[in-house]
């Protein structure tokens, strides 16, 4: 792919719209579109949300996962940029490009958060995968469309290069924008899976981009606590699936910390992490992709949480993996249920989404 975008800034006066008038009738141009401002996907709540009292569900505290074959598979995380020197990333993220102008390395930590999420050895979803910054939102965690086009654009050529298995994530939106859903349509269809964040305004997702590109997983986030979408995700027809996005634990980006952000931005690396397993254990990219829906459960979250988000799919991700498919669990005291607050089903689905994460919290 070499989709080429170029962001300029002109005035309002009679000149600088006749000259964007040309631009926009010379031949090799596709498509004109106003600039978006990119930022991340990633809300940080101001009071932490605590349980007065807990039931530590015994079959409910071990994350079932494997790493088999996940050293052969790259995740781009296309975001703040990621601290590679993170302990827990055990040496396994590599510098790829920096499209802002700030160099490698996070100065804001969200994509560092993202990629632990994706990939850290205690709260990575896949935990041998090879991680692949590529930089394209600056400190302050925006950026601009060319940066991101440029992003994706390096992304689908190194992957070519390499020919190894690999999926990218986007924890990063801005509104509707034709020219970036191409660009995530395209690598789609060159070979690499786009997993995004479905936004974080409590509204249709489809009316956001890269949310409403049509190739591309998006993902909502659910508030494990009360099993309900997350008060400020997206929805809709454009979500396929949702994961924990509520002070989701990862990696801060110094020293070895570690903190709690919500957001759909957290969301989606789940997903990316569980798809990159299922290449690494043989799958192709439209099996994979299969998968993430199929295996998902159904109908566990609150059905008055779908109530008022028409056309929102009742699907909460899930790994597919259970103790006779996997190495031995990794313990985690972090899994809690109030049993009797949930039936049969929902019993099921809290087991399933246990095995689905590895550390994260979980409150009920």
């Amino acid at each position: 792919m070499n989709l080429v975008v170029k962001s300029f800034l002109y005035s309002e006066d009679k000149e600088s719209k006749c000259v964007v008038l040309l631009v926009e009738r010379s031949r090799g141009i596709e498509e004109t579109v106003n600039t978006n401002t990119i930022q991340v996907s990633a809300i940080t709540p101001d009071v932490k949300n605590e349980v007065n009292s807990v039931i530590l569900v015994p079959e409910n505290h071990s994350y079932y996962y494997t790493t088999e074959g996940q050293e052969n598979v790259d995740i781009y995380v296309i975001d703040t940029g990621v601290y590679a020197e993170h302990p827990d990333f055990e040496g396994r993220v590599v510098r790829g490009a920096d499209f802002t102008g700030e160099g490698g390395g996070d100065k804001n930590g969200h994509g560092t958060h993202v990629a632990g999420i994706i990939g850290s050895k205690t709260y990575g979803a896949a935990k041998g995968v090879n991680i692949i910054e590529v930089k394209v939102l600056t400190g302050m965690g925006t950026g601009n469309l060319s940066a991101v086009i440029a992003g994706i654009d390096f992304a689908v050529n190194h992957r070519r290069k390499t020919g190894r298995k690999s999926v990218a994530n986007l924890s990063l939106g801005a509104g509707f924008n034709s020219v970036l859903n191409s660009a995530v349509n395209a690598a789609v269809d060159s070979g690499l899976p786009m997993i995004v964040a479905a936004g974080n305004t409590n509204s249709a997702a489809c009316a956001t981009s890269p949310a409403s590109a049509a190739k591309a997983i998006t993902v909502g986030a659910i508030d494990d606590r009360y099993d309900t979408i997350a008060s400020f995700s997206n929805w809709g027809s454009c979500v396929q699936v949702f994961a924990s996005g509520v002070y989701v634990t990862s990696l801060a980006h110094h020293g070895d910390g570690t903190l709690a952000l919500s957001g759909t931005s957290m969301a989606s690396p789940t997903v990316a992490g569980i798809m990159a397993m299922f290449l690494a254990l043989g799958d192709n990219n439209e099996q994979a992709a299969g998968k993430i829906s199929t295996l998902a459960t159904k109908d566990a979250i609150d059905r008055r949480s779908i109530l008022f988000r028409p056309r929102t799919p009742n699907l909460i991700l899930y790994n597919g993996q259970s103790p006779q498919q996997t190495q031995p669990p990794q313990p985690s005291d972090t899994a809690f249920s109030f049993w009797n607050h949930h039936d049969h089903a929902k019993k099921q689905h809290l087991l399933s989404r246990a095995k689905m994460l590895s550390n994260h919290k979980l409150y009920y």
